[in-house]
């Protein structure tokens, strides 16, 4: 019965991929004039010399990917069916300071869902975060399912948050949950910062639902920046 019950789960998950594909496909215009890149400022450095001569501007910003990694010992019929005794699950979150977040905001960094309810990923620029107002910690993702006792894991300290029932994240592709902190817990997290770089092109955009131009970039940049596949992403830059 479990069996038939994962399988026919299995199918209700790729129905809804299917569905959430089909509906960015044929959705509306997502124009690209920008890429995002995040990782050391030698990193970036190579990416702004590779698009030198396309470049209308280029901002820096800091913040940090944490990674938390999270082991689950298994039932002994699910110990049985996968042979492994224990599920480990890598959870990552982008993180960054109240002020980096509003930095963002006016640059079009971040991005909203425009369909909380479905799975597309058809997207938004967020024109604002009326939630930093009320002064907490802010956790945007689908779910709060991470969550416990009002607080999230950040890769072994638990940091208060407020769910954010509105998935946002950092450019078109949603990589990492977003964690917006205030400036005491950002610098309490051990992880090192990363540099994040907007370079917004002078003479080249196209729409982000043509996959053969994004795959054309990222491939571009992955020869200059090696695993650089989930360090990359896209914008539309509002000036």
């Amino acid at each position: 019965m479990k069996k038939v019950i994962g399988f026919l789960l299995v199918i209700v998950i790729f129905a809804g991929i299917g569905f959430g594909v089909k509906r960015f496909v044929e959705g509306p215009s997502q124009p690209v004039d920008g890429v995002l890149v995040i990782g050391t400022e030698k990193d970036a450095n190579k990416v702004k010399e590779l698009y030198k001569d396309n470049t209308k501007q280029t901002m820096d910003y800091k913040m940090k990917l944490v990674t938390t990694k999270k082991i689950t010992k298994l039932s002994e019929q699910d110990q049985k069916e996968t042979g492994q005794e224990f599920e480990t699950r890598d959870i990552k979150y982008s993180v960054v300071t109240r002020s980096t977040a509003e930095q963002f905001v006016k640059k079009g960094i971040l991005r909203a869902r425009q369909d909380p309810d479905s799975t597309s990923i058809i997207s938004d620029p967020v024109t604002g975060i009326k939630e930093l107002s009320n002064g907490q910690n802010l956790f945007y993702s689908s779910s709060d399912y991470e969550m416990k006792n009002g607080q999230i894991d950040l890769n072994g300290q638990m940091v208060p948050v407020e769910y954010v029932n509105h998935q946002m994240w950092i450019g078109y592709i949603p990589q990492a949950d977003l964690v917006i902190v205030n400036e005491q817990t950002y610098n309490q997290l051990t992880e090192a910062e990363s540099t994040l770089s907007l370079i917004q092109f002078e003479n080249d955009s196209f729409d982000f639902k043509k996959k053969d131009k994004v795959n054309h970039v990222l491939q571009e940049i992955g020869n200059v920046y090696a695993k650089s596949e989930d360090k990359v992403n896209f914008v539309d830059v509002q000036d």
